[in-house]
């Protein structure tokens, strides 16, 4: 995490562009040393994202000088005030983006049925179907291995296959 701030000038939008995997989160703005000027006149900040704009808040040099915020931004945006009279100041910080996930975490392959869910659905299908004469019968078993340690170590490792885990940092 990194301190982040721009100086908006006058009738100078500023476009700003976080860089690849990271967040600039704006947490306030402030107006600058500027003309003195009596009057309450409200000061729209403006943000254009996606081409839309938006008022994320007023400033007024007597009432309002400052205004906190919680916005956060990945791509691209740019940022803009009506004050003709000096510069407004927007700061937070810079942060790696936390959604941001490594490319193998959602290539979750087929999952299969654990031995005990095949049979339990085997013999559920076999219970609840008439027999017939014409149709072979099939009956599904599971693989048995030679100690019973082994299928305890196999049903633990079965469980952790259902599981996808990131790491990232």
């Amino acid at each position: 995490m990194e301190f982040w701030g721009v100086e908006v000038k006058a009738g100078q939008p500023l476009k700003v562009r976080p860089d690849v995997g990271r967040v600039i989160h704006i947490s306030q703005a402030a107006l600058g040393e500027g003309k003195k000027e009596k009057g309450s006149e409200l000061i729209p900040l403006r943000v254009k994202i996606n081409g839309d704009n938006f008022i994320v808040g007023s400033l007024s040099a007597e009432n309002v000088p400052q205004v906190s915020f919680d916005l956060v931004f990945e791509k691209a945006f740019e940022l803009s005030h009506d004050w003709k009279n000096g510069s407004v100041y927007f700061c937070g910080y810079s942060a790696d983006n936390p959604f941001v996930y490594p490319s193998n975490c959602f290539n979750i392959g087929k999952i299969e049925p654990k031995a005990e869910e095949a049979k339990a659905a085997a013999n559920k299908a076999k219970a609840s179907k008439p027999e017939s004469s014409a149709k072979p019968k099939v009956t599904v078993e599971p693989k048995k291995d030679e100690s019973d340690e082994d299928d305890e170590t196999e049903e633990d490792e079965d469980e952790s296959d259902d599981e996808v885990s990131c790491n990232y940092t």
